[in-house]
């Protein structure tokens, strides 16, 4: 890397090193591993209200969707959302859906994005 290239970071992966460095106070004797993370549901509690800031003001809570159901309606049951995900993820039986790919115009050039369902992007 140059000094003209700024360091990147994936900010999916930023939030899961700071997760898991949340978690893991020195002097304690057990760690949470991945797998305890994965299967917790406040993780994805924590992940819904990230995105309901993202996008409460506007239509994004009703244009981010996965199928019929969209982020409003995931925001009114997000504890039971939470935990069913959870369980789901825990139990090895969730499978991510692959990514659509999308072209969008941005700063007047046409740009190619990759669009995540919302249980995806928890």
């Amino acid at each position: 890397m140059t000094d003209t290239q700024p360091a990147l970071r994936p900010r999916r992966f930023a939030s899961a090193i700071t997760l898991a460095q949340s978690w893991s106070r020195p002097g304690v004797a057990s760690r949470r591993n991945l797998e305890d993370l994965l299967a917790d549901p406040r993780s994805y509690e924590r992940q819904l209200d990230r995105l309901l800031d993202r996008h409460a003001f506007g239509r994004g809570m009703h244009d981010v969707r996965e199928g019929e159901v969209s982020l409003a309606s995931v925001a009114v049951r997000r504890g039971e959302v939470a935990r069913l995900i959870a369980r789901t993820v825990a139990s090895g039986g969730y499978v991510p859906a692959p990514a659509l790919l999308r072209t969008i115009r941005a700063g007047g050039k046409r740009r190619a994005v990759l669009a995540l369902g919302l249980v995806d992007l928890l």
